[in-house]
């Protein structure tokens, strides 16, 4: 997550094949809650899945 510069917060995702460019994704959400409430979501459903959260 990341501020934009109109005060709104942004939600960037990067996915794609290991070695290549990748594809970015951002979402804007109004105030950091929404856009928390959003990666949170978007976590669970990996999980669900069977993906796993690594740092």
């Amino acid at each position: 997550m990341q501020p934009t510069l109109f005060g709104e917060w942004s939600l960037v995702r990067e996915f794609g094949r290991i070695g290549s460019p990748g594809r970015v994704v951002a979402t804007n959400h109004h105030t950091f809650a929404q856009a928390s409430a959003a990666l949170e979501s978007l976590r669970a459903a990996k999980e669900r899945k069977g993906y796993t959260a690594e740092c």
